[in-house]
């Protein structure tokens, strides 16, 4: 998140759970965060904030976050992006399958977010050269 402001990105972060590290980062760099309460599943009125937020996006980032049961929604709002045309980039440092606590559903929608388009990369450090290249093509201006 840092990166992206330092580059003069506008940032915003979605749903993420006020004990979690990123939402602590969030709020001190003073970027819009739409928050959950610990150890909760993502409520529908969060998804809904979130699915609205993105829509006014022009690129959709998910982290290489473990997920469980509580955060699924936000695999299905990357997916609801993709097919609104946003472009979604997949942070994929550590193998999904690391990461899956959901028997299975987070790779079946990694497979699917892969097959829409979304644009996976390796590491958190590929993500502004990514912005870079697509840039010009969307059309998109940076407004920090």
């Amino acid at each position: 998140m840092r990166t992206l402001l330092e580059n003069g990105y506008k940032t915003s972060a979605g749903v993420l759970n006020v004990l979690d590290t990123d939402y602590e980062v969030a709020c001190t760099l003073g970027i819009p965060v739409i928050s959950e309460a610990p150890f909760s599943s993502i409520t529908e009125e969060a998804h809904k904030a979130n699915l609205n937020k993105i829509n006014d996006a022009s690129v959709v980032i998910l982290s290489d976050a473990p997920f469980g049961r509580g955060n699924l929604k936000n695999l299905g709002a990357a997916l609801m992006a993709l097919e609104k045309g946003i472009v979604v980039i997949v942070v994929d440092e550590k193998p999904i399958q690391e990461r899956d606590f959901t028997n299975g559903y987070a790779q079946a929608s990694y497979v699917e977010l892969r097959k829409r388009g979304a644009i996976f990369v390796e590491s958190y450090d590929r993500i502004l050269p990514i912005l870079e290249e697509i840039e010009s093509k969307l059309g998109f201006t940076r407004k920090a």
